[in-house]
């Protein structure tokens, strides 16, 4: 969604980045879905060569509110690139 192949380390991921994305490819999330969030974290690693940050580092994740945001839709599971 930002144009970029990996978010920086520590992005907090809003819930207006998961709407935009939902409005950008033409999709909508329904009671029990499963979504899936592509950082490009591990993308990222995988051409470096170098996992040594990536099992505890500051991998980019969900802001508070999204949470809230992901229990209001009533999602039954999120799934990331990252740890």
């Amino acid at each position: 969604m930002h144009g970029v192949t990996c978010l920086p380390d520590s992005y907090a991921i809003t819930p207006k980045d998961l709407q935009d994305t939902l409005a950008k490819q033409g999709t909508q999330i329904r009671k029990g879905d499963v979504v899936l969030v592509r950082t490009g974290q591990m993308e990222h690693c995988l051409a470096q060569g170098d996992w040594g940050a990536y099992a505890a580092g500051d991998a980019p994740g969900l802001r508070f509110e999204t949470c809230e945001w992901i229990h209001k839709k009533e999602i039954a599971a999120i799934c990331f690139d990252t740890w």
